[in-house]
């Protein structure tokens, strides 16, 4: 045979074995990662040839109820001023009495800190005022009240000569009834202030003693113990004033007065007749009451007093 005929024989006798061991091999390699990512066909028989795979809807996810929120915090309202002012004050304090309890070197720079920030805050509060009354002397307090003493002087000078003239104006139509009694030292040392302040001023003056006697100053008193009960006279020296013309007075002094005092207390009782503010009202305008007969000895005594300067009303 020739070697051509030899060769094409061994080819087709050699070849179905080596396609079985090769099968084989592929199938015992790979054969069962591939069946078990892509069933064979025999394998899944049962399906038929044409069929569609449904891929299972994915489970819903239950709803999560919303969790609650937390509370929210209140927001901290802004400090008023004056909130500021006492936190600042307290810090203060809590800062003396920790370098106090508890001293070191930090604790008193501490304390010194806040002292020297207080006392400039002040210092810039005490400029600004001074400035703001220099721009606005409406509100200036000095100028009606001074505080240095050439100013006060000039002041009381000046409120003195008023005074003076009120006084004398007052004199004019006004007279002093002065109870007294002779053996009273308040009474012996306020005469002769009063005999020099209605010599001053040009005041009569009606002395009434309710022990019959007198003082160096007012040596023939009246004596006239009616007209003390009826203007509740019970202590001396007691002064009042007189408006002669309607009969009306008030009370002026109970008790030993100075002259500056007895002063003011004429002016306020000349003030108060003349809005016919009287503490005696029925009695002082001469209406006597029925039950008294001797009232009217009460009167002549006031019409006394009309005499001023040397003349009458």
């Amino acid at each position: 045979m020739t070697p051509f005929i030899l060769t094409f024989l061994a080819f087709f006798v050699l070849l179905p074995a080596s396609h079985g061991r090769g099968e084989d091999l592929a199938t015992s390699s790979s054969g069962k990662a591939s069946s078990l990512i892509f069933p064979s066909y025999y394998e899944e028989a049962g399906r038929g040839r044409h069929w569609y795979k449904v891929t299972p809807p994915p489970p819903e996810k239950p709803e999560l109820e919303p969790e609650p929120a937390a509370p929210s915090l209140p927001v901290p309202a802004p400090l008023t001023p004056r909130e500021v002012l006492k936190k600042q004050g307290e810090v203060w304090e809590d800062a003396l009495a920790r370098a106090v309890l508890h001293p070191s070197a930090d604790n008193y720079l501490e304390y010194l800190r806040l002292t020297s920030a207080i006392q400039a805050q002040a210092q810039q509060f005490a400029t600004g005022f001074r400035e703001a009354i220099w721009s606005a002397p409406e509100y200036d307090y000095t100028l009606v009240n001074p505080v240095r003493a050439e100013a006060i002087s000039a002041k009381n000078q000046a409120a003195l000569q008023q005074e003076t003239a009120d006084l004398g104006t007052v004199a004019d139509r006004y007279g002093l009834v002065f109870f007294l009694r002779g053996d009273c030292p308040y009474c012996q040392r306020f005469a002769p202030i009063l005999k020099t302040f209605t010599d001053t001023h040009g005041f009569s003056v009606l002395p009434v003693s309710l022990d019959g006697k007198g003082l160096p100053e007012f040596p023939e008193p009246q004596h006239n113990a009616l007209l003390a009960s009826k203007l509740q006279v019970d202590v001396v020296p007691t002064v009042f004033l007189v408006d002669p013309v309607r009969n009306q007075l008030l009370p002026v002094s109970y008790g030993y007065t100075d002259a500056s005092t007895l002063a003011k207390k004429i002016l306020w009782a000349a003030e108060n007749l003349k809005n016919d503010k009287n503490k005696f009202g029925s009695f002082v305008k001469g209406e006597r009451p029925a039950q008294d007969a001797n009232a009217g000895s009460v009167l002549p005594l006031l019409s006394a007093a009309t005499t001023i300067r040397g003349g009458s009303r």
